[in-house]
């Protein structure tokens, strides 16, 4: 991991708490994106910062998952496996989310929800559902 990462000014964690708005879901979403445990947390703090304070209320966790998604290998695949995820009324293993989409688009399914982390719980035993972590994301891909 980063232990060399210094810690966020006060300056930086007030532009996160503002691109935040009043909304819970939008600041944890955004830690656990910057602390994924697989990406260099500098970069991922300073695409948060970037993220524009101009928000309409209750659109910031759009736009925070669209940027989560811009940030993926190939974002129209990671859009289709989080749209199945989120579809589902119960949850699958990734095993079985892989079955369900077929040889083409199942063949690299844990690879792409990795890449998902800060909006889902990819569990470390394959045997486990993959879980979506807020209602909203099941909002994000239904409009």
């Amino acid at each position: 991991r980063y232990s060399n990462f210094p810690q966020p000014t006060s300056r930086e964690l007030a532009r996160l708490a503002s691109r935040a708005g009043r909304r819970f879901i939008v600041a944890s979403t955004m830690m656990k994106f910057i602390d994924d445990g697989y990406h260099d947390p500098r970069d991922r703090l300073h695409l948060m910062l970037e993220f524009t304070s101009e928000l309409l209320p209750g659109t910031e966790v759009y736009k925070l998952y669209d940027r989560i998604l811009a940030t993926c290998t190939n974002p129209a695949r990671a859009y289709l496996h989080l749209s199945v995820v989120a579809s589902l009324a119960d949850p699958l293993s990734i095993s079985q989310i892989s079955e369900l989409l077929g040889p083409g688009e199942g063949r690299d399914v844990e690879t792409v929800l990795v890449q998902l982390r800060s909006v889902m719980d990819i569990p470390t035993e394959s045997s486990l559902p993959v879980n979506i972590h807020h209602s909203s994301v099941r909002d994000y891909v239904s409009d």
